[in-house]
């Protein structure tokens, strides 16, 4: 007979596999362009999360990945954030200038289109921007801004799930300096950020403080190698520090 379930929890009526099943079902029904109304857009944050923790591991198993560090001087950045809300207005935000660089990193003329983690109640959501290069700063923050909420309020569209070319995840806002992460299914890279912040640096001969991030580009050796992944940490590196090409749109 089957194992009794401990006092005080019900047994589960359905086999993991079944619950797994089911998680993916209601996720399909809130993520994948349905209006959020029904059971689906109140469906419990652990489906979602068994749901991200199965696809997590089939990353994780079967794709061989590999990560290359750089830190990086963050002070042109900075300057070009400043300059763009005023310029712009205070909705600009460092992600959205984050975003462009990636975009403008990616190899290649066709739409850059890149997702975004966002963590929400039901677990980390990666909506996608779409051609991210082709927006200028205002139309690109509001595409983010939007983004973000429907991730949060569980209501991401078909257009927020379709293939992206890679993920940006930030934690440097939580204090983190540099960390790794799991390529999603379906992309190549992801691109993780650490927090901003002063730290000893050398400037030819000088020992000096300057603003800095860690950027972490996480990929699938299967895609790229060494050399592939470096040079596109370094196109990266070049974007952030181009102000003109960060807040400008291109066609």
């Amino acid at each position: 007979s089957a194992p009794s379930a401990p006092a005080g929890q019900a047994p589960h009526r359905l086999s993991p596999r079944e619950r797994r099943l089911a998680a993916e079902r209601a996720a399909t029904s809130a993520n994948g362009g349905e209006p959020a109304s029904g059971p689906a857009a109140t469906a419990a944050p652990d489906r979602f999360r068994e749901l991200i923790a199965a696809k997590t591991l089939e990353s994780w198993q079967t794709i061989p990945h590999f990560a290359l560090t750089r830190q990086l001087d963050a002070e042109p950045l900075l300057a070009v954030h400043a300059g763009a809300r005023v310029r712009f207005g205070a909705q600009i935000t460092i992600t959205d200038l984050l975003l462009r660089a990636v975009a403008l990193a990616l190899p290649g003329e066709q739409p850059a289109d890149v997702a975004l983690a966002v963590a929400t109640p039901r677990g980390v959501l990666n909506p996608v921007i779409p051609d991210v290069r082709a927006h200028d700063l205002p139309a690109l923050a509001e595409l983010r801004a939007a983004a973000v909420q429907r991730a949060r309020d569980g209501r991401l569209n078909a257009a927020d799930v379709a293939p992206a070319t890679t993920t940006l995840s930030n934690l440097g806002t939580a204090g983190v300096d540099h960390f790794t992460g799991i390529v999603t299914p379906g992309q190549t890279t992801l691109l993780t950020l650490g927090t901003i912040a002063p730290r000893v640096v050398a400037d030819g001969d000088a020992v000096v403080v300057r603003r800095t991030l860690y950027a972490t580009l996480n990929a699938d050796h299967r895609a790229l190698d060494g050399a592939d992944a470096a040079a596109l940490l370094g196109a990266f590196a070049a974007a952030l520090a181009d102000g003109t090409a960060l807040t400008e749109a291109v066609a």
